[in-house]
């Protein structure tokens, strides 16, 4: 696993790496390239609780989500025409969708929870959307950019490559 840091220098790194190697990336959301810590209420014993951050996932909150510098490998991969995809542990609501939508980010698979009752884990949900997206040979050559080692991991054991995006802010 690679470890990259979130900036603008970074971001053109990480391009010349997915062009130079031929790979198709799939981007965490949160912590990459968005930062919703405003949104991010914790539970005493330092969880996100969900349930509080949904409720945060109105119009009016989602617009004050400020973009990190890897929102530009992104807008460059799409401009060149190299496919990528979005695997979030975020509910895809449309104010999610707009916010995207936007700022040109338009991946070829969104990947994230399967309702509001979907409860599980990072790491699992990720590894399991993935896996169902994707064949074997396919993940091969795919590699998932995300500030959550766990998650990482996980692509690892899947079959994928992966870069960690460390993340103070969760």
């Amino acid at each position: 696993m690679q470890t990259l840091q979130n900036t603008t220098a970074s971001a053109y790194a990480l391009v010349d790496m997915i062009v130079s190697k031929n790979l198709t990336p799939v981007f965490d959301m949160d912590g990459v390239f968005i930062d919703a810590t405003h949104r991010q209420i914790c539970k005493p014993d330092g969880s996100l609780d969900l349930d509080k951050y949904r409720e945060m996932s109105t119009a009016e909150h989602i617009a004050k989500d400020k973009e990190l510098p890897l929102v530009l490998a992104l807008q460059i991969l799409g401009n060149l025409g190299i496919e990528y995809h979005i695997c979030t542990a975020r509910v895809l609501c449309d104010n999610t969708k707009n916010w995207l939508k936007a700022r040109g980010i338009r991946a070829g698979v969104y990947m994230g929870r399967d309702g509001l009752n979907d409860n599980r884990r990072d790491y699992v949900l990720k590894a399991a959307k993935l896996s169902a997206n994707f064949c074997e040979k396919t993940r091969a050559n795919m590699v998932l950019i995300d500030d959550n080692t766990a998650n990482c991991k996980a692509a690892l054991e899947i079959g994928m490559m992966a870069v960690n995006v460390p993340f103070a802010g969760h």
